[in-house]
This record gives structure tokens, sequence and C-alpha cells, in this order.
């Protein structure tokens, strides 16, 4: 969908456009919030639990 809602939302730089023009998760930026998982209006976005 690349509408970007994920990526307004994350304040840590955890999100991020890759080689093939998809969003991804830099896991060394995310805090696991949650407010990109919120945010997508798709439900693009898996929440997974804390290690």
């Amino acid at each position: 969908m690349s509408c970007a809602a994920c990526e307004l939302e994350c304040r840590d730089g955890g999100i991020y456009i890759d080689d093939t023009v998809h969003y991804n998760i830099n896991l060394d930026n995310c805090t696991r919030c949650g407010r990109c998982y919120r945010a997508c209006p798709a439900g693009a976005i898996s929440r997974v639990p804390n290690p």
C-alpha cells in the first residue's frame, strides 16, 4: 500500500524504505511501542512479543 502511516508514526526511526521500495522495520531502532501497528490501515504489521 505504501501509505507511509507507519513511518510517520514512528518516533524512533524504526521504519525505513529498503532497496526494493518496501517499508521495513529496523530492529536496532524499534522500541516495540506499537504506534506503527496501530497506525497501519491495512493491517500489514504484526506485533511480536518482547523476548
